[in-house]
């Protein structure tokens, strides 16, 4: 599941002109923007980073603004991490004479909880979303509160905290129908079938499934996403045959294939679905989900995958080969907030990722 951005801002919003903080910069900045402009966002990133590391002394505002596009950048690009650690730049970076300061901070913190997120950072996500609800609230903020509110759903989900996570995504589904948000509205309902199925509580996440598919499809977006938790609904009741036909189907789909996020949930649901008839099958499923994950950046959905790749090998009586194991560890690590290093001069980690919602850079 996708968390939600806040719109991008084009504006530069302090007290009173912004200093020079150097040619170089706006060359830097230009170069950014033409990259960026063509869809480069992997040349674009470091060139904003850099530029915002040379206006950081002349104009903190000013850097921040570049980091705070630095992290937009590295965000679509494909590397959570680094947008993470731009976005944190940007907060620390925001002047106490800012003219916009509660809007910008309510902004870099929205943005910052998504990265977490997408990153599998679930611990530091629910923490950063704290922090974007309280400024959503303070500032009066009917978007901003709905967004908050749904982001911090899908970190309680990660920490197990189900309860929770049905609260929040009733608020921001209320939330964002009042803000006039309808596709985001069908988003929250989708995430708490989501978490009626985590429940147990199967015929009230079928009900929600079935509304927010039909939402979607009245907007004309697509559905993919929701037929492949329906599958998954399908083997929570113990159809597994059901659920792998549906979730093939879904495989086979133009929006699957060009959606790497909707065919990395369906090949776990695949996987989840052959265990009771072919190991062997499940197992292979379970590895090609494991390495897109991996190319996509480690998302959250590979913190579902991996207890199951490690039920499918004990079940197969094989052993997990030291790169799982390695594996399972870092996103130990990453669920529950140990640090991880970021590198700006090694660039973007990976090539491919698809975005949640956006919304502005701060």
């Amino acid at each position: 599941m996708h968390a939600h951005l806040r719109e991008e801002v084009g504006v530069h919003a302090c007290g009173g002109e912004p200093m020079d903080a150097g040619p170089e910069v706006r060359r830097l900045e230009t170069a950014a923007l033409r990259f960026r402009t063509q869809g480069r966002m992997t040349q674009a990133y470091p060139l904003y980073a850099r530029a915002a590391e040379l206006a950081e002394a002349a104009d903190p505002d000013e850097a921040s603004k570049l980091w705070g596009r630095a992290g937009a950048c590295a965000l679509e690009a494909g590397d959570a991490d680094a947008a993470a650690a731009c976005f944190r730049k940007a907060v620390e970076l925001v002047s106490l004479d800012h003219l916009d300061r509660h809007g910008r901070l309510t902004r870099l913190y929205a943005n910052l909880t998504a990265a977490l997120y997408q990153a599998s950072r679930i611990r530091e996500a629910w923490d950063a979303g704290r922090q974007a609800l309280l400024l959503a609230e303070e500032g009066g903020r009917p978007r901003a509160i709905a967004q908050a509110l749904y982001n911090l759903g899908l970190a309680e989900r990660y920490l197990g905290a189900f309860d929770e996570a049905a609260k929040l995504f009733r608020e921001a589904r209320a939330a964002y129908l009042e803000a006039g948000m309808a596709s985001q509205a069908a988003d929250a309902l989708h995430n708490l079938g989501w978490v009626h199925g985590d429940r147990g509580e199967f015929d009230a996440a079928e009900a929600a499934l079935d509304q927010a598919g039909d939402e979607k499809a009245a907007l004309g977006e697509p559905r993919a996403r929701i037929r492949v938790e329906r599958a998954r609904l399908q083997l929570l009741r113990g159809d597994w045959v059901g659920s792998l036909v549906e979730t093939l189907e879904v495989i086979d789909t133009a929006e699957s294939l060009t959606d790497p996020d909707t065919y990395l949930q369906a090949l776990l649901v695949a996987a989840d679905a052959s265990r009771a008839d072919d190991l062997a099958v499940a197992l292979g499923y379970a590895r090609m989900a494991v390495e897109l994950a991996v190319s996509l950046g480690r998302p959250p959905a590979l913190l579902d995958l991996l207890p199951l790749v490690v039920r499918l090998h004990a079940e197969a009586d094989l052993t997990l080969d030291g790169r799982l194991q390695a594996l399972a560890a870092e996103m130990y690590a990453r669920r529950h907030g140990l640090h991880i290093p970021v590198d700006f001069s090694l660039g973007i980690g990976s090539t491919r990722r698809v975005i949640p919602h956006h919304g502005k850079e701060g």
